[in-house]
């Protein structure tokens, strides 16, 4: 008789590991850097993996973000952020000083995050992590020609601009446009592993 018990003998699957990430907006940020954080997680979610990314858009006051390009949806308020995994600031464009000034709240709950909350900036994103005191005393990077300002706003801070990415304490800093690939690849290296960073590096078009 044939056996009538769907999947009888085989080995379940586990499930899958699920890795929130949240990522940071204000109205100064660069959409362009906002996208490329987006697709990458999203791209690594297409690679055959036992790991999954849910990606948390967080506003201040978890309103949509009223940004000069159009307005951006969110999933919620900063609530969200020490739930998550990792923390991605995307670029300020030249618009750091302004960012600092105006979102006292985004700076608090990023100056409150646990420990083990992986924080990550891209390009001038660092403006916020800085404004924290996080960076004090800790390496950091951006943009080549928007360091100068960023260090005499923060002086604390070992500003190593000849570097592409700089780590330490939890912290991940990235330089320019292309830069801010890779700390996003690095950020997903410290979560789902070199394996699945190489597949999505591979999905982008980028060399792990």
């Amino acid at each position: 008789m044939a056996n009538l018990t769907a999947g009888a003998g085989r080995t379940p699957r586990p499930p899958k590991q699920l890795h929130r990430v949240a990522v940071v907006l204000c109205r100064h940020h660069s959409l362009a850097s906002l996208g490329l954080v987006m697709d990458t997680f999203r791209m690594a979610n297409q690679v055959p993996s036992a790991h999954r990314f849910e990606l948390l858009r967080v506003s201040a006051d978890g309103q949509p973000v009223p940004h000069p390009d159009g307005l951006l949806g969110v999933d919620g308020g900063v609530a969200l952020l020490a739930q998550a995994e990792a923390v991605l600031i995307p670029s300020l464009w030249t618009q750091g000083d302004a960012a600092v000034a105006e979102n006292a709240v985004l700076i608090k709950a990023l100056r409150d995050l646990p420990p083990a909350v992986l924080g990550a900036s891209l390009c001038t994103g660092a403006y916020l992590l800085a404004a924290t005191g996080r960076l004090d005393s800790q390496p950091a990077t951006l943009h080549w020609n928007l360091a100068q300002a960023f260090q005499q706003r923060f002086p604390q801070v070992h500003v190593q601009v000849q570097e592409t990415l700089t780590e330490a304490g939890g912290l991940i800093c990235s330089g320019g446009s292309m830069a801010a690939m890779v700390g996003c690849l690095d950020a997903l290296r410290r979560l789902a592993g070199r394996d699945n960073t190489r597949r999505g590096a591979q999905m982008v078009v980028m060399d792990e």
